[in-house]
């Protein structure tokens, strides 16, 4: 868990309450929490680079947990997003797209917080799929390369305005991409 600093969360897209919560409940994790880490991180590892053939490897439900919902999955994901990165930047993506893709991660936990009123993920399935290396978060929207076709899918996150100009800017930068 040393691996985990405020500067990584920043870097997954983390709000500072949210960095904050997750950074004071680490000290809280208990051995069979650790287990239960490890396992997820050796799920999400086996997803890295599937790309279109990527699955869910954790499920859909979310996972109540006495630190915040699904914190043990949070904890794995944060973990393994660096490896992700580095799938994205193999295969040509540069870095700063790289990372404000993983950056979904912190997205999601702020969304978790809006919806919910505190803190949690409450898409780990959906996040866990894309940590694939298969979503690419391009100016406005984000975009998977779907399973068993050669089609992509259009995401439209919670990230402010959606005017034309930022759509068709969007689907600019996506025009070129092989996912």
């Amino acid at each position: 868990m040393d691996a985990i600093t405020p500067g990584l969360l920043e870097l997954l897209g983390f709000r500072p309450a949210d960095a904050a919560d997750l950074l004071a409940r680490l000290p809280r994790l208990t051995p069979g929490d650790h287990a239960e880490i490890e396992r997820l991180t050796g799920l999400l590892r086996g997803n890295l680079g599937r790309v279109g053939e990527r699955v869910n490897p954790v499920g859909e439900e979310p996972r109540p947990h006495r630190l915040g919902t699904d914190f043990p999955l949070l904890i794995a994901l944060v973990s393994v997003a660096p490896e992700m990165v580095a799938v994205l930047t193999g295969r040509g993506v540069d870095e700063e797209t790289a990372w404000r893709s993983a950056s979904d991660l912190g997205q999601q936990v702020h969304i978790h917080r809006l919806v919910h009123g505190g803190f949690g993920l409450g898409a780990g399935g959906w996040v866990a799929m894309n940590y694939s290396g298969s979503l690419l978060w391009l100016g406005r929207l984000q975009y998977t390369l779907e399973p068993d076709t050669a089609s992509l899918g259009c995401h439209i996150p919670e990230a402010g305005p959606l005017t034309p100009e930022l759509v068709d800017a969007s689907l600019e930068l996506a025009r070129p991409v092989a996912l």
